[in-house]
């Protein structure tokens, strides 16, 4: 009976674990898709190719690098 709720548990963690890991990679497609946008309006405004853009988050913090 002790190895059906250990079992149990192992199930509800591991599934936790999955939903959690997959909203994150839904916010990081989202970012992702946004930074696309901003890179392209930056190549069509100024006419430069090689642009590359950074996103650093930590700490509660956010700053882009171009």
């Amino acid at each position: 009976m002790r190895a059906l709720y250990r079992y149990a548990l192992w199930i509800l963690l591991t599934s936790c674990l999955l939903a959690s890991g997959c909203n994150k990679a839904k916010d990081i497609g989202n970012t992702l898709g946004a930074l696309a946008k901003v890179r392209a309006e930056l190549i069509k405004k100024f006419g430069e190719k090689d642009v590359d853009i950074r996103l650093n988050t930590g700490q509660n913090r956010t700053s882009i690098s171009v």
